[in-house]
């Protein structure tokens, strides 16, 4: 069961501003595939990819992922488009939740 204060709820916040012809991945797959591979040591997109690919069963246990893996340039895209500041409040919100746990 999910937790009324998971990573996917809380990101879920963030608005996605990509047309609606380059939603084939749901952007809060794309952020907790970002963030989970980040937090395993992913520092480049690439590596991100790799990183999910090799933990796609993991990933599938609380993310949709319709069209699998997306691609080093669908998450660059992403990052780079979403609005920072609602981000990282979101960001900030799930740390204080997951530490109050």
């Amino acid at each position: 069961m999910e937790s009324k204060n998971s990573l996917v709820r809380i990101f879920s916040e963030v608005e996605d501003p990509r047309s609606h012809i380059n939603r084939l991945h749901n952007l809060t797959d794309v952020i907790a595939i970002g963030m989970v591979a980040v937090l395993c040591g992913a520092e480049t997109w690439e590596q991100m990819v790799a990183f999910s690919k090799s933990k796609i069963d993991f990933l599938l246990k609380f993310l949709e992922l319709p069209h699998g893996i997306p691609s080093k340039d669908t998450i660059n895209s992403a990052f780079s488009t979403i609005d920072s500041v609602k981000f990282e409040a979101c960001f900030l919100t799930w740390v204080v939740f997951r530490n109050s746990d």
